[in-house]
């Protein structure tokens, strides 16, 4: 999947929104990584505070740019 969304996975709304997504998507395009997996978040060398301001789409096809990222 070439775009991942980096959402709180303890935010209900963030969870419900990212459940319409995967239902609308179906697994094509995106992958849903909640915040509070700090390992993953490394790997896309992404903080906690940078999530602090809303959802995060990565497009994966080009991870060594840090422009690639666009607040949701």
């Amino acid at each position: 999947m070439p775009y991942a969304v980096i959402y709180d996975g303890d935010c209900n709304l963030c969870a419900n929104f990212v459940s319409i997504l995967e239902n609308l998507d179906r697994g094509r395009l995106f992958c849903y990584i909640p915040m509070q997996d700090e390992k993953t978040l490394q790997e896309f060398d992404v903080t906690a505070a940078d999530c602090e301001m809303g959802m995060i789409l990565i497009d994966r096809r080009d991870r060594a740019k840090r422009s690639n990222r666009q607040k949701l």
